[in-house]
């Protein structure tokens, strides 16, 4: 089967071949095109072989502001320690950031790699080397001094935040910014939500339009005080992080890590000093998302659900857009949790097929069998509860292209959360899209003859 998508303005093609036998997706095609006419007329469309899409996909939990900042650092994913090496010592800058290490290519975790950063690399230079996740990072000795960081250890999720943004002209980052987005659009993409800016990045973007391109910011929480007068269409969402990653053994579990039994990860937020900086942002009417990837990171955003229940229905009832408040991954999470979920009815959830297949080499590892196989990476089990879902890429985690999306949310080998490709594709397009407040446009006979197929 052969599946054509196009955007709002029927200016972009993408061609994806379906098996139905083996329910894979085998390739990719892009036709550039200037009318919706010319693809094919609409009377002669057999929908059952040709269904086409309308206004291209949303990926609704990216990054393209952290992807524009990071045309301008050492890309560390694909290449070898020793041209890493080269790369800084060859660089006149005095503070240095890099982004990408991967265990995988590397074969070496950021932990060893730090040691031979440490002899090998000038320490009276800043350097930031982010592992993949962007949870764990490298930093050198004068980088440390300078933050008051004593220890010899990697920087986790509780001092992230310590690391002071990267330095780039507002001219530079929104060139970049332009690039990403050319980027998504190539891939079928025409709206995300990128998932956390700080008020710098809002400011430098606070002019800048798009007429094919859809976009919704999340601030940083860190930066609510500044956020006074922000346009709430634009920027409806001010983000908390509640844990880290798997990858980086930061995400925090209800239980310990299965490789790793003195650890639970890493708790950011007490109770208290999370309700009351989440009260304040909803005093300001901002909707709320929270990162949990582990379950218990998930507990504690279930917990403020209770807790401040009439403020976030408030802020629900508010907003023009029909939003609701966000859950961002839920990696870990059990049958009681998805209960809680849909009995509070606050919640959207952002969720990324893609991490399962990325994470697929540690995953057992890290949560053992029974945890990994029946507790995490879930998809049909939020469906059939009927929550509110939509699907994003995390990018530049993993690949933005949706294509990756697609296979990930359709081949899971656990056939209790394998979703079908029509499920997927209503995820990632139109249900998605009314998840996370954006505009749902129809295009036509085209259009309305292939969404009739989900009425």
């Amino acid at each position: 089967m052969q599946v054509v998508c196009i955007d709002s303005k029927g200016h972009r093609i993408c061609e994806l071949e379906y098996s139905i036998t083996s329910n894979t997706l085998e390739s990719k095609n892009w036709v550039q095109i200037t009318r919706l006419q010319d693809i094919r007329p609409a009377q002669d469309a057999d929908f059952t072989k040709l269904p086409i899409l309308h206004q291209g996909f949303l990926d609704s939990h990216m990054h393209p502001s952290w992807m524009a900042k990071l045309l301008s650092q050492i890309d560390l994913t694909q290449k070898p320690i020793l041209q890493i090496k080269d790369e800084i010592l060859s660089s006149t800058k005095e503070t240095i950031y890099g982004f990408g290490w991967n265990e995988e290519f590397h074969n070496i975790p950021l932990e060893e790699a730090s040691k031979f950063f440490d002899s090998n690399l000038p320490q009276n230079k800043e350097l930031y080397l982010f592992r993949k996740c962007g949870h764990s990072a490298y930093l050198s000795h004068t980088a440390k001094k300078k933050l008051n960081i004593a220890h010899s250890e990697l920087i986790k999720d509780d001092e992230l935040h310590k690391i002071p943004s990267q330095k780039i002209t507002s001219l530079e980052f929104i060139e970049n910014f332009q690039r990403v987005l050319l980027k998504l659009k190539q891939e079928g993409i025409s709206a995300c939500c990128d998932l956390l800016l700080s008020d710098e990045d809002i400011q430098r973007l606070s002019n800048f339009e798009d007429a094919d391109f859809d976009l919704q910011y999340f601030g940083d929480i860190h930066d609510l005080e500044r956020f006074q007068g922000l346009s709430r269409k634009r920027t409806p969402y001010v983000k908390f992080f509640l844990d880290g990653s798997l990858g980086s053994k930061s995400a925090w579990l209800s239980t310990s890590y299965n490789d790793d039994p003195r650890n639970k990860g890493i708790q950011i937020w007490s109770d208290d000093d999370l309700f009351k900086k989440a009260k304040e942002a909803l005093d300001q009417n901002f909707l709320v998302a929270f990162h949990a990837i582990g379950d218990a990171a998930l507990d504690q955003a279930l917990r403020l659900g209770e807790a401040l229940a009439p403020q976030l229905e408030k802020v629900l009832n508010h907003s023009s857009q029909k939003l609701f408040h966000r859950l961002e991954h839920l990696q870990v999470c059990r049958d009681d949790q998805i209960e809680k979920i849909k009995k509070q009815n606050l919640w959207s959830l952002g969720l990324q097929p893609s991490h399962r297949v990325a994470d697929s080499t540690f995953a057992l590892n890290r949560l053992g069998e029974e945890r990994c196989l029946k507790k995490s990476y879930r998809l049909k089990s939020f469906l059939d509860a009927g929550l509110k879902i939509s699907l994003g890429s995390d990018a530049p985690i993993v690949s933005s292209n949706p294509l990756q999306c697609l296979k990930a949310s359709t081949q899971d080998p656990r056939a209790c959360e394998k979703i079908s490709l029509s499920q997927s594709f209503e995820l990632m397009i139109r249900s998605g899209r009314q998840n996370t407040g954006f505009e749902v446009k129809n295009l036509g006979p085209q259009s309305r003859a292939w969404l009739s197929n989900y009425e």
